[in-house]
């Protein structure tokens, strides 16, 4: 139905008629290219930095990725169409080669908005379950794999140590640790575990309340002192971050004076520049 006093283009003629653009694309026709880009400038200006979520609706958006993920599958599955594709990208060098979120304000803007997106989303959530599945198994053997690597046990026990540092752990509440030989000991502070990570980042050889002195005293009650590391060749060490009471001061004064200069003192302070002046493998 046309508008009064209007035309229509087809009137008069017979029969399927052939569109004005059959036949013509952006590339051969300079009409289609121009209103192409007022087109895609247009939607680009509507759309920038939105979801297909916030453009189409979550159900609308759910259809969209999958008509697109199955056409793209079907591609794939095409050998000729697969072959052009990787012809294609032989000596393509990535945009971002060598870049990375601490040297390009891009990749951070991209990083920024992926972590956004997933944040607080679990994979099932992001990827569905079977897709989880696969991931999780993928990790875990990866993760399991660095972990044979003693150095790179270490470095993830020292980001441990500064993220205990950071949030303050109670005294007394026990901390695994896994020394470089794998054996499993437990640590009384967050500094005995700082300390441990340099002792083995060095690699010195070294046991914890490994011995028990028996110290002399007036009403012949037994009063003992255990030193926290005993490192060899090296000799004793207490790690302190301050003293909680004189009694475990006197302890410390009173085998000081039968040990002398083999045992000594590591305050926090000592722990956190040890830390920060070492460089993985050694001094």
């Amino acid at each position: 139905m046309c508008k009064k006093g209007h035309t229509p283009w087809n009137k008069g003629k017979k029969g399927l008629q052939i569109a004005w653009n059959k036949g013509l694309n952006k590339d051969t026709n300079e009409s289609l290219r121009k209103s192409g880009k007022k087109i895609s400038e247009y939607r680009k200006g509507i759309w920038k930095n939105k979801t297909y979520e916030e453009i189409y609706g979550i159900e609308k958006a759910k259809e969209i990725k999958k008509n697109r993920s199955n056409i793209q599958t079907l591609r794939w599955q095409n050998p000729e169409y697969r072959k052009k594709q990787c012809n294609s990208m032989k000596g393509h060098i990535a945009w971002q080669k060598g870049l990375n979120k601490h040297n390009d304000e891009r990749v951070l803007k991209i990083s920024k908005s992926i972590s956004k997106s997933l944040r607080g989303k679990s994979f099932e959530q992001v990827y569905g379950h079977e897709c989880s599945v696969r991931l999780r198994k993928k990790i875990s053997k990866r993760q399991k794999k660095r972990l044979e690597d003693p150095l790179y046990r270490q470095k993830l026990q020292l980001s441990l140590f500064q993220s205990r540092i950071s949030k303050g752990i109670p005294h007394g509440k026990r901390i695994k640790y896994q020394k470089k030989n794998g054996d499993m000991i437990n640590l009384r502070s967050s500094f005995e575990f700082g300390y441990a990570v340099y002792l083995d980042l060095c690699n010195k050889q070294w046991e914890y309340e490994n011995d028990t002195f028996i110290l002399p005293n007036e009403n012949n009650s037994k009063i003992t002192y255990t030193p926290d590391f005993y490192v060899y060749g090296d000799g004793w060490k207490e790690v302190k971050g301050y003293w909680r009471d004189n009694d475990s001061k006197k302890k410390y004064e009173e085998t000081k004076k039968i040990l002398g200069d083999k045992l000594q003192l590591v305050y926090s302070p000592d722990v956190l520049s040890l830390l920060e002046n070492i460089r993985f493998g050694g001094k």
